[in-house]
């Protein structure tokens, strides 16, 4: 009565209903990754080639690139003030034409302009993001609508971009059998 031995049937039985319930398991798992899978259909959408069809983002360009030439006109200006100045500085520099205060409050200066080039730079950068950023922003919110609208109507649960801005992939395999909803977009955006 104390002996902690199972009968060997017991033992076998034990060990059968382990295995059988493992198997269970295992297609249960099985069984609701497939059905889960059967109930969500992935689509791939391309957003570059959705934008480079929208007619709106010729005329952002136009603007964008009329900023871009304005800000080039005054950095170029300012830059070349300082080009001429650093001239004048260096061949005064040589002519031994400056005292050492002058020198010293001449470089002074051009240092102090140079690293106002450099901060009008960044500036511009980010003026220049902020302002493509603003200008997108009503077309994204259409596509981003005309995608939901389409995707909802092929029955599509997930909609991946098929590349990133920079035109690399995020989908690096997709079967024939995907749904490319990029022409069904730019359809519905041509068309509203």
């Amino acid at each position: 009565p104390g002996s902690n031995v199972q009968p060997a049937i017991y033992q076998s039985t034990n060990h059968s209903m382990k295995r059988l319930l493992i198997l269970i398991t295992l297609l249960a798992a099985l069984f609701g990754a497939q059905t889960s899978h059967a109930q969500v259909r992935v689509g791939v959408m391309n957003p570059q080639e959705v934008l480079a069809a929208m007619p709106e983002v010729r005329s952002i360009e136009e603007n964008l690139q009329q900023y871009v030439t304005e800000k080039e006109t005054e950095f170029q200006t300012r830059y070349t003030e300082w080009l001429e100045r650093v001239t004048r500085y260096q061949e005064n520099l040589e002519g031994n034409l400056l005292t050492q205060e002058a020198q010293a409050r001449e470089e002074t200066e051009l240092t102090e302009i140079q690293a106002e080039l450099e901060a009008m730079n960044q500036r511009f950068q980010i003026d220049l993001q902020n302002r493509r950023s603003q200008l997108l922003e009503p077309l994204l919110a259409r596509m981003d609508q005309a995608m939901a609208e389409v995707a909802e109507e092929n029955g599509i649960g997930i909609v991946i971009n098929k590349a990133t801005a920079s035109g690399d992939p995020i989908v690096y395999f997709a079967s024939a059998r995907a749904t490319d909803l990029t022409p069904l977009v730019i359809q519905r955006l041509s068309n509203p």
